[in-house]
C-alpha cells in the first residue's frame, strides 16, 4: 500500500514475508545437506569477523584450513557484530567470530554461538600527552579528557561506555572510528587517548595506563546457523578451537540462542 511517498507492506504482506525468509533459508539449508554428501574439496566459506580478530586471532586458522582443503574458497569480510549477526540471519555469511553483547543474545533467534577467547582492551596514550607520566590512572582521571574511541554501532564502544557510566565519568568524546587503525593513527597525533586490544598493542609507540578496577574484556565468540551446520563450518569450528588452546585463551562452552 502507498502512503505518501512511500510504500508499506500490507498484513498479507507482512505474513507472505516471513515465510519468505524461512522458505529461502530451507533452501539454503537444502543446497547445504547436498554439497555434504560429498568430500570437502569444493564450495566457498563465508566468514565475518571484525579487523582485530582477523589481524590477530584468524591468520593460523585461515592458513591451517587452506592448507588441508585447498578447493574450498574462503570469503572474509569485516564490520561490526551487529551487522555480521545480521548477514548471518540473511543466510549470506556461513559463520562469524564476533564480540558478545553485554547482556544477551536475546534479539538474535536461530544462530548458536561458541565462546572462543577473551579480549582484553588497554588505555593508551601518546608519549607526549600528559597522563604518559603516570603508570596508573583512576577512571575519575578521564573525565574532560579527549577521548577518540569506537563508533556507537560498535560492541567494544558500548562496553566501554559501560565502564564510563559505572564509575560515574562523563566522557568527552572528540572522535568516533570505525576501527583501531584509525584509532592509533589519530592517539600518535596526540589528538586523545583511547582503548585498544591489548594484543594488537606496540609499546613502543604508545605510552599504557593500567586503570583501577576490573580490566576491560570482550569475549569473542563464534555464530553460526544452529539448524544446520556444514562440515566446512564445522571443521573451521574445530581449528579455531584447536587455536584457541594452543595459544592458551581463555574459552568456555557455548550454548543455542
Amino acid at each position: 500500500v502507498r502512503s505518501g511517498r512511500t510504500v508499506q507492506l500490507t498484513e498479507a504482506g507482512k505474513v507472505l514475508l516471513n515465510f519468505a525468509v524461512k522458505v529461502k533459508q530451507d533452501v539454503s539449508t537444502i543446497e547445504q545437506q547436498i554439497q555434504d554428501l560429498g568430500e570437502l574439496t569444493r564450495g566457498e566459506l563465508r566468514i565475518g569477523t571484525g579487523t582485530t580478530t582477523l589481524s590477530f586471532f584468524l591468520p593460523p586458522v585461515l592458513k591451517g584450513f587452506h592448507a588441508l582443503y585447498p578447493l574450498i574458497e574462503l570469503r572474509v569480510i569485516t564490520g561490526t557484530a551487529d551487522q555480521l549477526i545480521r548477514e548471518l540471519q540473511a543466510g549470506t555469511l556461513d559463520i562469524g567470530l564476533v564480540s558478545e553483547p553485554q547482556q544477551q543474545w536475546a534479539a538474535e533467534k536461530n544462530l548458536s554461538y561458541e565462546r572462543l577467547y577473551e579480549e582484553e582492551f588497554a588505555l593508551i596514550a601518546n608519549k607526549a600527552h600528559p597522563l604518559a607520566k603516570r603508570k596508573t590512572a583512576a577512571w575519575s582521571d578521564l573525565k574532560d579528557v579527549p577521548i577518540i574511541t569506537f563508533t556507537q554501532a560498535s560492541r567494544v564502544r558500548r562496553v566501554i561506555d559501560k565502564y564510563f557510566e559505572d564509575h560515574g565519568v562523563r566522557q568527552r568524546v572528540v572522535m568516533e572510528l570505525e576501527n583501531e587503525e584509525a584509532i592509533e593513527s589519530m592517539i600518535r597525533l596526540n589528538l586523545g587517548v583511547g582503548f585498544v586490544a591489548r594484543r594488537r598493542l606496540n609499546t613502543g609507540d604508545f605510552h599504557q595506563l593500567s586503570l583501577a578496577g576490573e580490566p576491560i574484556h570482550l569475549s569473542i565468540a563464534a555464530v553460526n546457523n544452529a539448524s544446520y551446520v556444514p562440515r566446512r563450518v564445522k571443521e573451521f569450528l574445530r581449528l579455531c578451537r584447536l587455536h584457541a588452546s594452543d595459544a592458551g585463551l581463555t574459552r568456555s562452552s557455548g550454548s543455542s540462542l
